[in-house]
């Protein structure tokens, strides 16, 4: 699992593997503590997403 923080959000991605290929797990605990997940299954997603979060969060 690795973890990388934007802006003050903590994000979790777990990658696995199946027989239809990989999926990446993006999950986060929000300021309720309430425990959310997205899941992708192909790394285009999961990379515009990131960089989505990182426009909202850095482009103010």
């Amino acid at each position: 699992m690795e973890t990388m923080k934007i802006g003050t959000v903590e994000y979790s991605l777990l990658i696995t593997h199946t027989e239809l290929g990989f999926v990446y797990t993006l999950s986060y605990v929000d300021s309720d503590c309430k425990k959310h997940a997205i899941t992708f299954s192909d790394v285009r997603d999961y990379t515009d997403y990131i960089c989505m979060l990182m426009e909202r969060c850095y482009a103010k």
